[in-house]
Parts: C-alpha cells; sequence; structure tokens
C-alpha cells in the first residue's frame, strides 16, 4: 500500500533510502547490552529495512548499496551469518572475560576472512554443483551423500555433548 506513493518521487526514493540506511546503522552500531531487544526496539532497523526496499529506484544513494564492498559483503553475507556466531561464543569462552573494541575488530576481520574461504570453497562448488531435474548428476546420490554428512557432523556432536567434551574415542 505504500508503493504508489513513491510513483513519480524521485526524491521520496532517495531520502527513503538514506532513511532507511541511517535507521539501520543507528541500530547497529547504537545498540548495545543495556538495550532490550527484540521488544519495540526492533521496529528501528525493521522500519529502516522497508524503507530501503521501498527505495528500489533511487539513483544516487543507491551507490551506497551497489558499491563493490557492499556487494561483496553481501555475496558472503550467508557465511557471515554461519560463522559469525560461533566463532564470537568460542573465543568469548577462551577469553572468559569482556571482549574489547580491537579484539571485536579483530573478530570481525577473521569473520569476514573465514566466510570469504566459506563462500569460494563451499557456497559456491555447492550451488554449482546441485544437481537439477536435467542434471546429468542424480538427485538422489546429491541428497544421500549430503544427508549422510549431516548425520555424521551431528554424531560427533551428539557424542561430544555426551562424553563432556572428552576427545577420547
Amino acid at each position: 500500500f505504500l508503493v504508489p506513493l513513491y510513483a513519480g518521487r524521485r526524491w521520496l526514493h532517495e531520502v527513503s533510502m538514506l532513511a532507511g540506511l541511517t535507521m539501520i546503522a543507528l541500530a547497529v552500531f547504537g545498540f548495545d547490552d543495556s538495550v532490550i531487544f527484540p521488544y519495540y526496539n526492533a521496529l528501528l532497523p525493521c522500519i529502516g529495512a522497508l524503507l530501503v526496499i521501498l527505495a528500489r529506484e533511487a539513483k544516487f544513494t543507491a551507490w551506497l548499496l551497489t558499491n563493490r564492498l557492499a556487494v561483496g559483503l553481501g555475496l558472503i553475507s550467508y557465511s557471515l551469518y554461519l560463522v559469525h556466531w560461533p566463532l564470537l561464543v568460542f573465543y568469548g569462552h577462551y577469553r572468559f572475560e569482556p571482549l574489547g573494541q580491537t579484539e571485536y575488530a579483530m573478530l570481525f576481520a577473521v569473520t569476514v576472512l573465514l566466510s570469504t574461504l566459506m563462500y569460494f570453497g563451499v557456497e559456491k562448488p555447492l550451488r554449482r554443483n546441485t544437481p537439477s531435474a536435467t542434471s546429468e548428476h542424480p538427485q538422489k546420490a546429491f541428497v544421500v551423500t549430503t544427508g549422510g554428512l549431516m548425520l555424521a557432523i551431528a554424531a560427533l556432536g551428539a557424542y561430544g555433548y555426551l562424553s563432556d567434551g572428552s576427545t577420547r574415542f
């Protein structure tokens, strides 16, 4: 219902893009442990995302999302999502005290590096080799192989849990 409001109003696309990205940035850099999240505080980044989506025809401010750095981060975003939390948790358990800004910056750099390696070493090859209905590789073999790998990883995790983290087999 908001899309018709944007028709023919190029300036509204530009303002929405800038306002939306600002709202998202405020949430990313302004929220700390004292902010109750998600609660009503989740509205700030969510409304910001809505404004960015509505600003699909922005020309000038769109470069903030279409430059090489932003596109590169977008490509590895799923890997970033998968890698960041285990890295933070395991490092936090290793340090066992609050992390400083330098450590967060280092963890961010390591997360980007690991995510890039995961994107090019796992994500892209799996996408390229995923069988389709017209593929010469049988779908059944792909499902059995990946399912078997998932079960093996789950079994190792269950063993680690049940053995209280003992590494002896």
